[in-house]
Formats: C-alpha cells, structure tokens, sequence
C-alpha cells in the first residue's frame, strides 16, 4: 500500500488540478524526503492532537526523546520514522489499532492522519468499485474516525473473527506525549499554518475587464503573444454565478463527483470542506460532471475569447483528450505547480470563492521545482502550503521574472502554454476550467505529440493522436495544417544544422549529484545540486 506522500504526489496536474486524475504532459512528481525546518514567520493554528514536536525541539526540551521513544516502540525504534509509517501501512486496521494502545509513542505514530487517510481513501475506493449500494461517505472529523465508520457502515469484515469493530471506541489519541518526529509532525504543521495574506499581495497579471476587451485585441495582445491575463467578469453572467454559491450540491443530487481518490456528492464533499484538516485537502477534479449533471453544462458557456470553434481540438470530436473539469476545494487547496497538458492553452472560470495564482515563463521553473530534463517527471514539495512557506519569498528573490494574481468571482484566467503555475485556494473555491489549441500553439502541439507520445494526456494509449490530428485537420483547415507543419519542418532543419555543437545532454541523475560536465549544465543545475539532499525521487 502506497505512502501518503506517494498516494498524494504520483498524481497528474491539469490547469489549477495538481489533485486530480488528469496528467499535466503525463508529468510525474518525485517525493521529497523532508528536511524539516519551522518557518519562525508563520502562525501556527493549535497544538499537535498527539502532542508531536519537531525533532530538533528535542535538544532544548530536557526530554530524553532518544530514550522515550526506544521505549515506547521497542524493536521498531530501530526504523526512521519515515521507514516505520512505510511498515504500519501494510498492517490491518486492527492491529493498529491494538498498537495505539501499547505506548504513548506508538500512540502518536499508530494515529498519525495520512496514515488514517490513506486507509479510508484506499476503503472508499474498493467499496466505490465492488459495493453496490456505496453512497459515498460522511467524513466524521478526522480519518481515523472515518475509516471506522466506513469499514462498519459497509460491514467489510471478511475474516471469520475480524475485532476491528471491539476498536471503535478507540478512535482518538491517548494523552500527548513529548515524540519528536519531523515526519510525524510536518504534516500537521502545515496543515495548520495560516494563510499569509502577504502571499500573492501584487496583481502583476495583466487584466482586463471583460466588457471593455474585443476579441480581437485579447488574440493578438494575449493569446498571440503567449502573455497570462485575468478576464475581470468574463464569467459574471453565467447562470453558474447565480446558482452555484447556494445551489450546486441540490444541483448535483446523488451524482458523485470524483475528490482526489475517492468519489463523493457535493453534499458530502462540503461537509468534509468544514471539517477537514489536511495538508493536502482532497479536491474535487472531474472531468465527467456534465454526463453526471447535465444541468451543470446549461449553466455556463464557453467566455467568446475561446470560443469552440477556434478550438482546434474539436476537429477530434470523442477522440480529443480530455478538456474539461469541475474544480471544488477548501481553503489550502490548489494545483501545486505544473504545467497543463499536450503544450495546450487554458482558461479557468471562478464561480465562486478566491484563488492566489503564480506563474513563471516556460522553461523557468521556480525555486523548490525540479524538472528532469525532458519534462516527464516533476520533484515538488509534498503541498502548496509547504512551497508557500519555504520557498516564494526565494521566488521574490531569484530573479525570475514571474506574474501573479488574485482571481475573484466572476473571473476568467488565460493560462498560456508552456508557463508553470500553482493556485493557492484561500476559500472554498468553485470553477470551471477549459484546455484548448488555437492556431497559436497549434505548431508546439503538434510537435509535442510527434515527439513526446509517451507523455500525451488523456487519451488511450494505444491511440495514435497525431496522425489523427493531422488527417482531421487535412480535412478541415488545410492551409492552417500545412503552415504549422512547414513551420515544424523548419525547426527541425535549424535543429539539424545545430545538433554536433550542442553540449553532450546530462542525464537526470547526473544533473542532481553534480556528476555531469559543468559545461552541459542547465539553468537551475546549481540550484538543483545544492537541493539534493532535501528531497529524493520515487520512482513508481
């Protein structure tokens, strides 16, 4: 059974989705192993529920910590605690329940919440598959208590004498002890943090308001440009706007919309929307919400400045890769950074709620995000709030020239291909959001199809999408097709007559042990190499 940390990073990303089940160019996200380090800035929400404290407080506290937790965990005391939350996943619900009860420290372990979360995600996602009267489920305050009350609810006891239920009275943490653990303790710490309001202060993305922007100039000093923008009350008059804020969980019914891992109504999701604490919230990504709801398809329309039948993907019809998504999260969620899928534009629509947005130029990744050298896979810190805390005051800092932005109600943001971004959710927060190719970056996404298929999103993969493309295209801009394909004929020439003095290319692991030629170094090496430390790759 998987980490939280790998259950939570080896998801794809689409625009504003980096909790989702699309994949932003098939890219992959490496674990970081945490070094831990308190941000002395930050206001900290409570206390740990089992009294955890970081482990470099162990030295100032007159606690042997050393001695209390060998005690308390005997033979496992002889595994980093990363290694031991690894090991207490493959055990049954029982039997950690029954370890809880052995020590304060195992204590602590035993109820750590990704731990629980993980349990009750894997729990509600076989019940979704085989139970056929699965109706979703009510999160009871914390995982521990909700895997519970799944595993009771939907009676999955198999076993000839299952005492998983003898336990539910044991469902919350013994008294606190003094377990000093960054593990244990980093993701409550940032799932605690207060919002900054100082994160994204400056509106540096351009914006316009909708009524007074014609098509026309948004295509040629926008879209042409490859340039972000927010589109002030490029939604605002969609029906979505009006009913959504009170209505949408009436709306949407019995239809269960699909939340990280899991599948929930919308009634259901709100509820766990007041009562989560979660590093990493779940986040309602789906791509189905229309042929669940199909209300929810009349309520709004594609905003003029993308309108369909500029959208070239539309020549695939049933066959284009996935576009489209109901977005729904609380505060601290958000798509952690990426870039969107097959080098398409976006736009995203905010019917309700706030969302921070930050965004760097293609090929600038931003401090805290490294990239392998073909894009396939991403090392990002484990949430958004932790990349908020440690690194966007590097990112003021560093020189690159990045944009950001606060989206409001009503609120259309141009996402132009190839820029990375992270959305930051500081309220519940529900929108649309579309992908699409245009005329203007018909060429690299022709040429991403052509030469990265193992990295395509959202199709099948025995689909061969750019033949396809083309002949549709053939069929119906003709002209349009035989320019971009010049125009690809003419990089790959300039490709050609420059490939023998290019530098010999580093491979990934290399890059990041400095054990590449210093010559062939990328933009970013040295900041990839002093890193390396921080974080490692999981490769899954």
């Amino acid at each position: 059974m998987a980490t939280q940390s790998k259950r939570a990073k080896l998801q794809g990303t689409g625009s504003d989705a980096a909790i989702s089940g699309s994949t932003a160019q098939a890219q992959k996200t490496a674990k970081y192993k945490r070094s831990f380090q308190l941000n002395p800035h930050a206001e900290v929400e409570g206390m740990h529920p089992t009294g955890v404290k970081p482990l470099g407080n162990m030295f100032f506290s007159g606690v042997d910590g050393i001695a209390m937790r060998t005690q308390g965990l005997g033979s496992f005391s002889a595994l980093p605690d990363d290694v031991l939350l690894e090991v207490l996943h493959t055990f049954p619900i029982q039997t950690l329940l029954s370890l809880a009860q052995l020590s304060r420290p195992f204590n602590a372990i035993a109820c750590h919440e990704p731990l629980w979360k993980d349990l009750a995600l894997d729990l509600a996602q076989t019940l979704h598959d085989s139970h056929e009267s699965y109706a979703g489920f009510t999160f009871q305050g914390t995982w521990k208590r909700t895997c519970l009350w799944l595993h009771k609810r939907y009676n999955t006891s198999t076993k000839p004498g299952d005492t998983t239920m003898m336990f539910t009275g044991m469902a919350e943490p013994l008294t606190p002890c003094p377990l000093y653990s960054d593990e244990v303790f980093a993701p409550w710490y940032f799932a605690s943090i207060v919002l900054d309001s100082n994160w994204v202060s400056d509106n540096t993305i351009a914006r316009r308001t909708a009524s007074q922007l014609p098509v026309s100039q948004f295509l040629q000093e926008f879209e042409q440009t490859n340039t972000p923008l927010i589109i002030e009350g490029g939604c605002s008059q969609w029906p979505a706007t009006q009913h959504w804020p009170t209505d949408l969980k009436v709306r949407c019914g019995d239809a269960q919309m699909k939340a990280g891992d899991c599948h929930m109504t919308m009634a259901q999701y709100e509820h766990y929307s007041t009562l989560e604490r979660d590093e990493r919230p779940l986040y309602v990504f789906d791509k189905h919400f229309i042929d669940k709801v199909p209300q929810l398809g009349k309520d709004y329309n594609v905003p003029e400045y993308f309108a369909m039948d500029r959208d070239l993907f539309c020549q695939l019809a049933e066959e284009r890769p996935s576009y489209r998504w109901l977005i729904a999260g609380p505060p601290k969620s958000g798509s952690n950074w990426h870039i969107d899928p097959n080098n398409t534009h976006a736009w995203n629509a905010l019917i309700f709620g706030e969302k921070r947005w930050i965004m760097t130029p293609p090929n600038h990744p931003p401090p805290g995000i490294f990239p392998s050298p073909d894009g396939a896979i991403v090392a990002t810190p484990v949430s958004i709030t932790e990349w908020f805390v440690n690194y966007y005051e590097a990112l003021r800092a560093s020189g690159i020239p990045f944009l950001e932005g606060i989206q409001r109600p009503g609120d259309v943001v141009f996402v132009p291909h190839g820029w990375w971004h992270v959305v930051l959710n500081t309220e519940y927060s529900v929108a649309v959001t579309q992908n699409y190719v245009s005329q203007s970056n018909l060429v690299d996404v022709l040429r991403f199809m052509r030469d990265k298929p193992d990295q395509l999103s959202g199709i099948p993969e025995d689909l061969q999408i750019f033949q396809l493309f083309c002949d549709r295209l053939s069929a119906s801009h003709p002209t349009i097709l035989s320019d971009a394909l010049a125009e690809i004929n003419g990089q790959d020439s300039d490709t050609d007559t420059t490939s023998q003095t290019k530098p010999k290319k580093v491979g990934l692991w290399s890059s990041l042990t400095d054990q590449g030629d210093a010559e062939s170094s990328t933009e970013g090496q040295s900041a990839r190499s002093k890193s390396v430390s921080s974080f490692s790759f999981g490769f899954t």
